[in-house]
């Protein structure tokens, strides 16, 4: 009872004020005085020269004093003591019919969020630190968040990327079973493979008191693209799937057993820029790369062969179509891909490039740098390459997206400071699009991911610290 007493919220966040008293500004002076802390003079730290003391009963008295009634600590901080970051604070439960928990953690901006086995979550910030959460309990009535409270700065992964490769989730992708994760982006032209700690693989939080490290270690590296690899995704434990600046796309097999290199398999090709998005399917086996070119290409997961190619542009009746790989038919910027299993559908985010919109005179342009309002599309197709329907999104640019419900919805969150959450049905006889605005800090959203625990419960990453939001996106 004691421990949860000292352990709760409300002292920790009020242990800058004892720190204050004890070893800071508050300890001596004017500060001192106005607080009460003010003890015998003999109990300060350098209030007087024992050694200088003649006379030996005087020193005797002083040094009795001293033993019986001991000293004031050493004064530290001249200045206030900032505000301890509470770790794992009691989520806010948002009004009902928003149907919104926020989750305040320790770090800087959330970069990538995912979810593996048993609900647990892990955080990549953008200093290249990592955190593996967990959630034991997710209802519209009961939330139960286990925080990760190991110290951070062992959970460091050197990120080591390129000077224009920017952060974002794309560059990262979590293994089934959450034992691994891998990162892009490097300046290199490598893949990285980063183990996740065996204390970590069942419950998703180490034990307390726990000795075995914990610490992150790259324990494989690939290369084999000719340029930065941009994007990646892992099918299963063992296969991992990668697109670059070189226009290609390469399979890479990993063991446990093997060396430090991964073993390189196909290669394919067929675009005519780099590529800014990737997804593949074991079930449906298949490989989705977007590209810069504004195609889509599907490739077979075994052996690498071309499939089709999938062009999205919007017609004058908004809906999307299929054409051959000639990029400058596309009228949209490629942003994200998903293959839909079960359904035998693809889906993939983009933005227009030429449409503006006129918000009372006043044009903002649809491309990528914009930081305003754009057109954004959402397409389906099936695996064969029929077009099923395109949805067209105004809003902010979407710099993530999941698939919930086993393909029932796509979610997408949106950048910016005034961001959200949205909701698009994949069923091509429902045109629902549903965007909710949540507080998106100031770098607004970056990431978001399916909690596995529950479907239709999405965990999304935000910019401005390692906050967490945890919102219902299903029926």
């Amino acid at each position: 009872m004691h421990r949860e007493a000292l352990e709760c919220d409300y002292v920790s966040e009020r242990l800058h004020e004892w720190i204050d008293l004890i070893w800071g500004y508050k300890q001596t002076g004017p500060e001192a005085e106005k607080a009460c802390n003010v003890f015998y003079y003999l109990t300060y730290e350098d209030a007087i020269d024992v050694d200088g003391v003649r006379d030996p009963m005087e020193r005797r008295a002083i040094e009795d004093q001293i033993l019986n009634f001991g000293q004031t600590p050493s004064k530290l901080f001249n200045a206030p003591h900032p505000k301890k970051e509470v770790i794992g604070r009691v989520p806010e439960h948002m009004p009902e019919e928003r149907q919104l928990f926020l989750v305040t953690l320790q770090g800087h901006g959330t970069v990538f969020v995912a979810s593996g086995q048993d609900g647990r979550i892990i955080l990549v910030d953008e200093d290249g630190f990592w955190r593996m959460h967990a959630i034991s309990s997710l209802t519209l009535s009961d939330f139960k968040f286990e925080s990760d409270w190991k110290v951070a700065k062992r959970r460091h992964v050197s990120l080591e990327l390129a000077t224009h490769v920017g952060l974002r989730p794309g560059l990262f992708a979590l293994s089934p079973d959450a034992k691994f994760f891998v990162t892009a982006g490097h300046w290199d032209k490598s893949l990285k493979v980063v183990s996740i700690p065996a204390a970590h693989h069942h419950t998703g939080l180490p034990t307390p008191g726990a000795v075995a490290d914990d610490r992150a270690t790259t324990v494989q590296v690939g290369y084999g693209h000719l340029d930065i690899v941009t994007c990646c995704d892992i099918v299963s434990d063992g296969i991992i799937i990668t697109g670059a600046r070189d226009s290609c796309v390469r399979r890479w097999q990993r063991s446990d057993t093997g060396g430090q290199m991964l073993e390189k398999g196909w290669v394919s090709g067929g675009h005519e820029d780099w590529i800014t998005c990737i997804a593949a399917s074991q079930a449906e086996n298949v490989v989705a790369s977007g590209s810069k070119d504004g195609t889509v290409i599907l490739h077979n997961l075994f052996d690498g062969r071309y499939l089709q190619s999938l062009c999205p542009s919007v017609g004058g009746d908004g809906v999307g179509s299929s054409g051959g790989v000639d990029g400058s038919k596309s009228s949209v910027d490629i942003r994200h891909v998903k293959i839909i299993e079960g359904a035998g559908m693809v889906a993939c985010y983009g933005v227009g490039k030429l449409k503006r919109i006129d918000l009372g005179g006043c044009e903002l342009g649809c491309c990528a740098e914009d930081p305003g309002l754009v057109t954004g599309y959402l397409f389906a197709w099936t695996l064969n390459g029929r077009p099923l329907f395109c949805r067209e999104i105004v809003g902010r640019a979407w710099v993530d997206m999941c698939v919930i419900e086993n393909g029932k919805r796509i979610v997408g969150v949106e950048g910016g400071r005034a961001g959200g959450i949205v909701t698009v049905s994949m069923d091509p006889a429902r045109k629902e699009v549903r965007r909710v605005e949540v507080d998106s800090g100031e770098e607004g959203l970056r990431s978001v991911c399916e909690w596995t625990g529950s479907k239709g419960w999405v965990v999304v990453g935000r910019g401005k610290d390692a906050s967490l939001l945890v919102a219902w996106c299903g029926d």
